[in-house]
């Protein structure tokens, strides 16, 4: 299994394991922060101060998640902060503006949507088969825990129990994006 260049880069900080990581993930970073900003030196400016924010916390930050989650995270709570200095540098918005901000929260919804999207199926994936076929069927296939018990010849107690590891593990795994999601939510009102 081929580790990714964080990896290495936590182990042996060097530059050549920095610019491995700089060039497989700015363009996307940048399209992304764009997306949100509608600016191209300005999203530029975001995604090159998330990558020296980076280098500069190697030694000491801890990456929870894959580090392309933790960059792109990054690179849109960078982004929201940008938007939130404009909106308090502004004094009054033109309804051209407040359109253009509805649509930056829409496309950042996206964003979010999909990436939380993406580490909800990861998890699913990595629980252990039979609490991801037991969850599977529960969530998806809405099937009653009385039924997913008589179709996997289990008792209806460890069906329970399997369902409810599988909510701790996304709890768990969910954690970081709840807070995000809250901060949007708290924005939006």
């Amino acid at each position: 299994m081929h580790s990714e260049p964080i990896d290495d880069l936590f182990l042996n900080p060097t530059k050549d394991t920095f610019e491995a990581l700089f060039r497989k993930y700015y363009a996307p970073l940048c399209r992304s922060v764009h997306r949100i900003i509608q600016d191209k030196n300005g999203s530029e400016d975001i995604v090159q101060e998330v990558f020296a924010s980076l280098w500069g916390k190697r030694n000491t930050i801890d990456v929870q998640s894959s580090i392309k989650s933790y960059l792109f995270r990054a690179s849109m709570n960078a982004a929201l902060n940008h938007l939130k200095k404009q909106k308090r540098w502004a004094s009054m918005e033109s309804e051209d503006e407040s359109s253009k901000a509805i649509v930056t929260e829409n496309v950042l919804e996206d964003i979010e949507g999909k990436e939380l999207e993406f580490v909800i199926e990861r998890t699913i994936a990595q629980l252990p088969t039979g609490c991801r076929t037991m969850f599977v069927m529960n969530r998806y296939d809405e099937m009653s825990y009385r039924e997913i018990a008589e179709a996997t010849q289990t008792s209806v107690k460890t069906v329970e129990n399997q369902i409810a590891k599988a909510l701790r593990v996304l709890r768990q795994a969910l954690g970081s994006y709840i807070k995000v999601l809250i901060f949007m939510f708290l924005q939006l009102f």
